[in-house]
């Protein structure tokens, strides 16, 4: 379905790049950004034309081809950018904190080693291009420069012990209020 927009309709389809960051317009519709940190490739979709412009982003359909999500859909792009500029200049960080008695995890080499309360303990692989620091034996901070990458792993791990309902024991991000469930009582 295809929707007629006016002319005099604008789309806020630009994005300013900061001067310590590269981005170059590849073919296949990819788009890299390199900063200090590293270095990120997004993958456009073909209704979309990507111009650079004296450290501006403009982001146009294709040919006058305006589908009815079209807006939403550069929005979600300009995003995407947004979040890999922040990525490589600053990088994304989530924290992870153990709650329980005897809850407790260690980093060995690549792996990370949960002891959760079950009757085996946990190894976990550290995924590439993602720094893992154990504060102590029960805080984890989760560093990268991809943000959907970060909240993945931080999310994998947050899912190996979920907080009980009654006790609140388990995996916590920093900050998460538990509101616990009232327990039976015996009269």
């Amino acid at each position: 379905m295809i929707k007629n927009i006016k002319k005099n309709k604008k789309i806020k389809n630009i994005l300013l790049i900061p001067d310590n960051i590269n981005i170059d317009i590849k073919k296949d519709n990819i788009i890299s950004v390199c900063g200090k940190l590293g270095k990120i490739n997004i993958l456009f979709n073909k209704f979309l034309e990507i111009n650079i412009y004296n450290k501006k982003i403009i982001i146009n359909p294709i040919n006058n081809y305006f589908r009815i999500n079209i807006k939403s859909l550069i929005h979600t792009y300009i995003s995407l950018i947004k979040n890999a500029i922040i990525g490589v200049d600053i990088g994304y960080t989530k924290n992870l904190i153990l709650y329980g008695i005897g809850y407790k995890v260690e980093l060995k080499d690549n792996f990370l080693i949960f002891n959760l309360g079950f009757s085996h303990s946990i190894l976990y692989k550290i995924p590439n291009n993602i720094n893992i620091i154990c504060k102590n034996n029960i805080e984890l901070s989760i560093n990268g420069i991809d943000k959907q990458f970060v909240g993945q792993v931080s999310s994998d791990i947050f899912n190996l012990k979920k907080p009980d309902p009654y006790k609140g024991k388990g995996v916590r991000y920093l900050g998460q209020k538990i509101f616990l469930k009232e327990s039976k009582k015996v009269k």
